[in-house]
């Protein structure tokens, strides 16, 4: 594999997280269950706002084709009828006279963010489904990602492993100081947007060396938010400046008292600071900093002794695992992740066994 002119050598990383990517899609059982409870959450509305005016569109990494086993469900919903708060409480009261305890959890309504937040039992899978009550930027971010996915290959996979990487250490969670699956995205479109190896070839080459080093892009991704990128510094996804001094945008980006955390713009929304929330930050780039160094002495020894693993055929079996060392998965998980390929339409494999 060739990045910014250096010749990497395969030592069985690459394969490992190609085959996360393939394992981490969700089995035709799960899809099917997934969906069935995409559905019957979109019906709720008909049935709670049976005299209203409503359009439900189905959004996230479901609409793009590009979904894992435990991503969440996400829903846009516009009724410019009614208020956030009302539609919340509607909804919250639907679930409670109704007596669906069996297949609800908790529902949780955000004021900053505009949705509504409800968490399902294991009759629905364990999914978590988001209300998006923002129509107009939902869809607006949903056909912008469809082509996003396209131009950057790299893209799902790192989102994937970036995801489970934060889940793993319980800070994921945005509520609780940590970075949600949305901010992850963002912060690696603008790391990819930035990349200067990347931005020295053209698009159609710059997509082939995305797709053949993703593994050394989650490298430099641990290692460019965890001590490169400057606390008054931020990252926007723009190809002339993508770097921007912080303490010239305004308060949004620079409120006294939050110097110490990172600042990357939404590139769906340039008022908007995606990373403004997470006051776990420095947990969290400790973190990537020590996923760095792992992954780059494990990596620097096995060059060095010469020696290459095979790509791991079932992860349940294989001995040696460099992602690893920085990730964990259910062992369960993993054995029923070997049956994909036969769930998976051929043109949609991204990789062999």
């Amino acid at each position: 594999v060739y990045l910014g002119g250096r010749r990497i050598s395969s030592n069985g990383f690459p394969e490992e997280v190609k085959a996360f990517a393939l394992y981490s899609q969700p089995l035709k059982e799960e899809r099917a269950l997934k969906h069935g409870t995409k559905e019957t959450f979109a019906e709720v509305f008909g049935m709670a706002f049976e005299e209203e005016e409503f359009t439900v569109m189905s959004i996230g990494s479901v609409s793009w084709g590009a979904e894992s086993f435990d991503s969440n469900i996400d829903l846009a919903i516009k009724m410019p009828k009614c208020s956030h708060h009302y539609i919340f409480q509607k909804i919250k009261d639907f679930f409670k006279q109704n007596d669906w305890l069996d297949r609800v959890v908790s529902v949780k309504y955000s004021g900053q963010t505009s949705k509504i937040t409800v968490q399902t039992t294991a009759r629905h899978g364990y999914y978590q489904i988001n209300y998006h009550l923002n129509f107009d930027e939902a869809e607006r971010v949903a056909t912008a990602m469809q082509t996003l996915v396209v131009q950057h290959p790299a893209l799902m996979a790192l989102t994937r492993i970036v995801n489970l990487f934060l889940k793993n250490r319980g800070l994921h969670e945005p509520d609780k100081g940590g970075l949600g699956s949305f901010s992850v995205l963002c912060m690696i479109l603008c790391f990819l947007n930035y990349h200067p190896q990347l931005n020295r070839v053209n698009p159609q080459e710059r997509s082939q060396r995305e797709r053949e080093a993703t593994a050394y892009l989650l490298l430099d991704f641990f290692r460019f938010y965890a001590t490169e990128l400057r606390e008054d510094f931020g990252i926007r996804m723009s190809p002339k400046a993508p770097i921007y001094l912080r303490s010239a945008k305004g308060q949004q980006f620079w409120l006294p008292g939050y110097e110490d955390r990172l600042s990357v713009q939404n590139p769906f929304n340039e008022s908007d600071d995606v990373t403004r929330n997470a006051y776990r930050i420095q947990e969290i780039r400790a973190a990537f900093d020590h996923a760095a160094l792992t992954l780059a002495e494990e990596l620097t020894a096995r060059c060095r002794a010469m020696r290459r693993i095979r790509p791991p055929d079932n992860w349940a079996e294989s001995v040696v695992s460099i992602l690893g060392l920085i990730v964990r998965y259910p062992l369960e998980m993993l054995v029923a992740r070997t049956r994909i390929l036969d769930s998976i339409p051929t043109e949609r494999r991204t990789g062999g066994r």
